[in-house]
């Protein structure tokens, strides 16, 4: 306890006056901002997790407590089941502060930092330490989380040849019949004659042997070429299917050529359950549909404006995969290459493994509900993703502008480094489950993370001055590399174990919230009616304050260290006596300037 005596009067009396220095009439505006902090009242809301059987500690900051390990605490309280998870608390800050940082310590120890703007217009800071997404934003997602074919194929019944089947090695120099079916049983090396009609595919040849074509070789319009089980087709040449000619293989058929080219056959120019081995390029041209529930492997695909590829089982490529405008990509298997590049609004549906050394997707839409994987970088420029429990990694990651909807856990995995280019890039957690991005370094400025979202980094990029450098929203927070709790299960496996932290309990009590910001307070007598105005009747600098908090949030001691920086000679050497308190609350004071002190000590509180 503390109390201090006037010199000339033993209690305060506001109807004394002193002559004005200043001249009579002399006073400051009404209106003067003579308040150099602002107060703001955070109102905080927890998501419990225990059952209401533990408190969690809630800590508020005006730096980022996860990169300023020496950050003072503004404000300390717990949020249990007796506040219902909610509490109000009042934090003093500079007129300049844009933003606050509110830690949440759950009762197994786990830390995580959300970030608030400071608004202008109101003395009210609302804090949900939780994600709550509407009614609306989930039907949205379920209605993007349906996985729909767009084309759908069925394996022909191709295990035995039409009886009326004529023989290839038969029929040298006469030309292939409109609605005839052909047949090769044995090994054959050679060409036949075939001049194409319009119309649907009535001509067919199936392949139940060794064919050698010898050159390269063009199937007309309206043909089919079955490669049956245990058959095989050797081209040394290219292999052009000519608009609507197909190129069928079935299981144990194998097809090996230098190059193909594909138009327009339906239900797809090439039907694949076998193997299709291509030396140098495979071709799609416009109006090209590849279906493939084999292996294809090839050195490049050279892919024309409006094809389809629907890939069901692997497709393996030593080079470049280049999608062009008004593409469809639907991945159910494996994609494996050197090179994914696109620059144009196509569009791909991943299902399970997609893997290149680089990727660079501009103007593009990417579907993901499994695992994407660059083994060496990953640019994106404008494009649209949309992640369902899907998972991309890459040691480097860069987004300009762009949009990614991250949806029931899925997760961006930088091995290295995300750099924000300058542009505005969104990243959206949605969903249920929290999805995460996770990287150690994250730089660059522009971007918004927003809603079910947890950041993992160790060196994030800073809040600039203005607050506006990025965005965070919704929910989403920040926890260091490895820290958080959340798990992350993909079609391909676990990609995040999730921080199960310590066995589950209180904090500890009482807690001490320990401040060690510098506080200034300047006092006038008689301010503002009457005084010289030159603010040094009484400076006080405070330099610590400890405060101790019980179970209940209610203040059991404060300790106080202050420095007189300038003083009236009657007021200095009661001050000086008073250069660090501890306060045993509640204070009670009569004197003005001991009501000034206990006004001070209630603001520091």
């Amino acid at each position: 306890m503390f109390s201090c005596v006037d010199s000339g009067k033993d209690l305060y009396d506001p109807s004394y006056e002193t002559p004005n220095p200043m001249g009579d009439g002399f006073a400051a505006p009404d209106d003067i901002d003579w308040n150099m902090i602002t107060t703001k009242n955070v109102s905080v809301e927890v998501k419990d997790e225990e059952g209401g059987q533990f408190a969690y500690l809630i800590e508020i900051y005006a730096e980022d407590p996860l990169t300023n390990e020496n950050a003072s605490v503004l404000a300390t309280r717990t949020a249990n089941k007796e506040n219902n998870f909610k509490f109000t608390a009042a934090v003093s800050l500079l007129p300049t502060q844009k933003g606050i940082y509110v830690k949440q310590t759950d009762p197994r120890g786990r830390e995580q930092v959300y970030q608030f703007d400071v608004p202008e217009n109101s003395d009210n800071i609302t804090c949900k330490l939780y994600y709550a997404e509407s009614a609306a934003q989930n039907r949205a997602l379920m209605s993007r989380g349906v996985a729909t074919r767009s084309l759908a194929f069925e394996k022909p019944d191709y295990s035995s040849i039409p009886s009326d089947a004529k023989e290839v090695t038969e029929m040298t120099g006469t030309t292939l019949l409109r609605n005839a079916n052909y047949k090769i049983t044995s090994d054959y090396n050679g060409i036949f004659k075939f001049d194409g009609y319009d119309g649907d595919i009535a001509t067919r040849v199936y392949v139940d042997a060794q064919w050698t074509i010898p050159a390269t070789f063009q199937f007309q319009n309206g043909i089919e070429i079955i490669v049956m089980n245990n058959a095989k087709i050797n081209a040394s040449g290219t292999m052009t299917f000519i608009r609507n000619s197909m190129l069928t293989i079935m299981e144990k058929g194998e097809v090996n050529a230098d190059d193909v080219s594909f138009t327009n056959g339906a239900p797809a120019a090439l039907r694949n359950w076998g193997t299709l081995a291509v030396t140098n390029t495979m071709i799609l041209h416009s109006g090209a549909t590849l279906y493939n529930k084999g292996t294809i492997t090839s050195r490049d695909i050279s892919i024309n404006s409006n094809t389809k590829i629907v890939n069901d089982n692997k497709i393996e490529l030593e080079g470049t995969l280049n999608l062009p405008s008004n593409f469809s990509l639907e991945n159910n298997g494996e994609i494996y290459g050197k090179e994914l590049i696109a620059n144009s609004n196509a569009v791909a549906t991943n299902n399970n493994i997609m893997r290149f050394t680089t990727i660079s997707l501009t103007n593009t839409t990417f579907n993901n509900a499994c695992s994407l994987e660059a083994t060496t970088s990953f640019y994106a420029n404008g494009a649209t993703f949309n992640f369902t429990q899907g998972y991309l990694k890459a040691p480097t990651m860069e987004f300009v502008n762009g949009t990614v909807n991250l949806s029931n856990g899925s997760m961006l995995d930088a091995t290295t480094s995300i750099y924000m280019n300058t542009a505005h890039a969104k990243f959206y957690g949605k969903g249920e489950n929290t999805s995460m991005i996770k990287s150690p370094v994250i730089t660059g400025q522009g971007f918004t993370y927003d809603g079910n979202l947890v950041i993992e980094c160790d060196n994030h990029v800073e809040k600039s001055p203005h607050w506006n450098n990025f965005h965070v929203q919704n929910g989403a927070y920040f926890t260091k590399m490895g820290e958080s709790k959340v798990v992350i299960e993909v079609c391909t496996g676990t990609k995040n174990n999730g921080n199960e932290g310590e066995e589950p309990e209180d904090p500890k009590f009482p807690i001490i919230m320990d401040d060690t910001r510098n506080y200034a307070y300047l006092f006038e007598d008689q301010w503002p009616l009457y005084g010289d105005y030159d603010m040094n009747d009484l400076v006080l600098i405070i330099k610590e304050r400890k405060i101790s908090i019980n179970k209940d949030n209610k203040a059991e001691e404060f300790t106080l260290s202050l420095d007189l920086s300038a003083a009236l000679p009657e007021l200095r050497r009661a001050s000086e006596l008073l250069s660090c308190w501890t306060v045993f609350l509640p204070v009670l004071s009569h004197n003005r300037w001991c009501s000034v002190i206990t006004l001070l000590l209630k603001t520091l509180m």
